[in-house]
């Protein structure tokens, strides 16, 4: 079981930033074709209701210090239905998670190894979650410390780079402002929905952080700094590829890094820079898998979460193979399921609040 001081501050803000880096390149790539040249203004919008979350969140742990999502659920909703609200959102992680497998196994082999089967790439990914995992928390801390400096460093010579290639150019940006309102909105709706209203996930990692006190900061900080980056990232995709190229692509911010030409050197390491990135990427799904993992330890009493590992893989992969492999049924769960992702990422943690202060419970930091 993870202790009550796995994590810093730091570590918290930077687990969200690669989270929500992660989020948009993997999954809120198509917010860039919808929105096109108005993706920046998409972008900053949907960061608001990211903020809005971090203080709903910071809320719940001001008054339930060193309790996760699935512990004051049940002290607000009482026993059956606190389990019942965790159950939900522990099959909603490891949903969420599955979908990030496929979409980076689809990733590497669309791009990179189009003749492996995609099986593999499950393996692989899963193979790693399980090390992590029994690795715990504090690892998880760790690996978000080195991801974030580097998703940085990597994102700026990306960008500096690019800047020098003939393959940009800056009229593609022009001009603004062109689309209907009713297609930003479906972007923005969109981009919360996959990326930035998943903050909820994080109310399963603030009880292990040391200092709760700089929480609200440690969350605002890293949707702030993740909102600058993938800003920076939807702006060169589409000054690469042009507003009309995005409808007819896939995984465009990690197909922009294989245009990198700047001399022969550049040229021969963009498939390493490309995978570099794809595997630091991978941290959303390891973030993803441990709050199925904190959250499951909750609702079946498991002494050590590292018991749970097995199973969730292995619903995962059920999932990934008999449902999201299908793209038919892909497609019917994204309609399906995109309102009721936000039913949980908002609803359900305000009315928890709403509840909680209404009957006035709180818990001393004393008695945690």
């Amino acid at each position: 079981m993870p202790g009550k001081k796995d994590l810093t501050a730091n570590q918290l803000t930077n687990l969200v930033a690669v989270f929500f880096i992660g989020s948009f390149s993997i999954m809120g790539y198509e917010s860039i074709a919808t929105a096109q040249r108005s993706v920046w203004l998409v972008v900053i919008t949907a960061m608001g209701p990211a903020l809005i979350s971090a203080f709903i969140l910071s809320a719940l742990q001001q008054r339930f210090p060193q309790k996760n999502l699935a512990e004051y659920s049940e002290i607000i909703l009482g026993r059956p239905l606190g389990k019942l609200v965790s159950l939900v959102y522990f099959l909603y992680f490891i949903y969420f998670f599955s979908i990030v497998v496929s979409e980076l196994a689809i990733g590497y082999t669309a791009i990179y190894y189009i003749r492996t089967p995609m099986t593999v790439f499950y393996f692989s990914l899963y193979f790693l979650c399980f090390l992590v995992g029994l690795s715990g928390l504090t690892t998880l801390g760790r690996l978000a410390e080195l991801a974030i400096p580097a998703l940085v460093l990597l994102t700026l010579i990306t960008a500096v780079l690019l800047a020098f290639s003939p393959n940009v150019d800056f009229s593609k940006l022009f001009p603004l402002l062109t689309e209907r309102i009713g297609v930003l909105v479906q972007a923005t709706y969109y981009n919360i929905g996959a990326v930035f209203g998943n903050l909820l996930i994080f109310s399963m990692f603030t009880p292990y952080v040391k200092d709760q006190i700089v929480i609200p900061k440690a969350l605002v900080k890293g949707v702030l700094l993740s909102g600058m980056l993938n800003l920076l990232v939807a702006v060169f995709t589409l000054m690469t590829f042009g507003a009309e190229r995005l409808n007819y692509m896939i995984y465009s911010p990690t197909q922009m890094l294989r245009l990198i030409s700047l001399g022969g050197f550049i040229e021969r390491i963009e498939s390493i820079v490309s995978m570099t990135w794809l595997l630091i990427l991978f941290m959303e799904g390891i973030v993803a898998f441990f709050a199925a993992g904190l959250i499951g330890q909750q609702i079946f009493n498991r002494k050590k979460v590292n018991s749970l590992w097995s199973p969730i893989l292995l619903v995962s992969f059920l999932i990934n193979y008999f449902l999201i492999n299908n793209q038919y049924m892909e497609m019917y769960l994204d309609i399906l399921l995109t309102p009721y992702a936000l039913l949980l990422q908002f609803i359900i943690p305000i009315l928890l609040l709403l509840t909680a202060s209404l009957r006035k419970l709180r818990i001393s930091q004393t008695n945690c």
